[in-house]
């Protein structure tokens, strides 16, 4: 009987792809920290401020994910 769909997808991927199913990014393909930090200063200063996500995306043109994204990378590990 052959197995369920998600198991003939997994195993497909893991011949395709080699033993591991983990994969990630390249290095390189995702921006260093300094870079994000001078693109996004404007967003960093108003989340400090405590303006709305809403707001802070609305102002400075970009999507509320990237304003999410910027508060989890440079914000929330603060206080860890």
């Amino acid at each position: 009987m052959p197995g369920t769909g998600l198991e003939q997808r997994l195993t497909a991927f893991a011949v395709a792809f080699g033993s591991s199913l983990l994969v990630s990014r390249k290095k390189g393909y995702t921006k260093p920290d300094e870079k994000l930090q001078e693109e996004y200063a404007g967003v960093i200063k108003q989340l400090r401020k405590g303006y709305s996500i809403r707001m802070i995306a609305k102002n400075e043109g970009v999507g509320i994910s990237t304003v999410q994204r910027i508060k989890k990378r440079f914000l929330d590990n603060v206080a860890e």
